[in-house]
């Protein structure tokens, strides 16, 4: 008798059961974050490292690598904040180096680009990268993030300015109090640099569980109709979908067969997500 696994080894379409080709990996790297976002996870207590169990680099390698023989040609690197990984450069470089991937980018605060890590990041292959900063003031910096680093963040964004990353994105969340001046003002910071700014409205993970948020871009199209993702979790799961609760862990004697499930497990467009924050799962 053909095992599950067997079963969707088989099927040669990244296809989902709507059409949708999935093709886009965002892989949550680490739940462990120098920031402490009330958007983020507003009700999670402060990590430590030996709290944290995240899979080793040889394993997250084993499944992008696999992604990218299925087809897979976008890779994402998230967290919690993925430059806490020591190993990041190396990660970076060896996806780069199994010429699977057309793009290979990063979400981050930002704070820890300063140094040569930027320029590593850029030389071991990394193509894109998305900075989150929501205000350009110092204060309303420290109520958003819980730390006082707004400095570090525009150091890093400063030192990847200088590099010769294919695009540079800005993430800027707005918020009900979230003035026209201020998005104004983010976007004048914007252009000076090269940049390009992504506004983003928080956004509530539907009201089972009103104090989970995520974000939701405001000036995407239609995300269930024309998403191609599925994510993996720092601890090995893969979630079809932002918006539903559903998941399968990683098995390992056959990697294929749970991302190809994975992808059949796709919704047409979530509506259960009652254990979610971007932290865990990473957005």
């Amino acid at each position: 008798m053909c095992s599950i696994n067997h079963i969707f080894e088989s099927t040669p379409c990244l296809c989902d059961r709507y059409g949708r080709n999935i093709t886009y990996l965002r892989v949550s790297l680490t739940e462990l974050c120098n920031f402490h976002c009330i958007y983020c996870c507003p009700d999670c207590e402060m990590m430590s490292d030996e709290a944290h169990s995240a899979m080793p680099l040889s394993d997250i390698l084993r499944i992008i690598e696999t992604a990218g023989k299925l087809g897979f040609d976008k890779v994402r690197l998230t967290g919690g904040e993925p430059l806490m990984r020591k190993d990041i450069v190396e990660l970076v470089k060896k996806i780069r180096q199994s010429n699977y991937f057309r793009i290979i980018a990063m979400t981050t605060n930002g704070s820890l680009l300063t140094g040569s890590l930027a320029a590593d990041l850029c030389s071991a292959g990394l193509t894109h990268l998305t900075i989150s900063l929501n205000t350009l003031d110092r204060g309303e910096f420290r109520r958003v993030t819980g730390v006082d680093a707004l400095k570090k963040v525009l150091d890093g964004i400063a030192a990847a300015s200088m590099l010769p990353f294919k695009k540079i994105k800005i993430n800027m969340v707005v918020f009900e109090d979230t003035s026209n001046d201020k998005i104004e003002l983010m976007q004048k910071f914007c252009n000076m640099r090269g940049l390009t700014l992504q506004t983003i409205k928080e956004f509530s993970l539907i009201d089972r569980n009103v104090s989970a948020k995520t974000i939701i871009a405001t000036d995407r199209p239609s995300h269930c109709n024309g998403c191609n993702r599925i994510r993996l979790t720092s601890n090995g799961f893969l979630r079809p979908c932002l918006f539903d609760d559903a998941e399968i862990k990683v098995d390992f004697n056959g990697i294929e067969g749970s991302i190809r499930k994975a992808i059949f497990m796709k919704p047409e467009e979530g509506s259960i997500c009652e254990r979610k924050t971007l932290k865990t799962i990473g957005g």
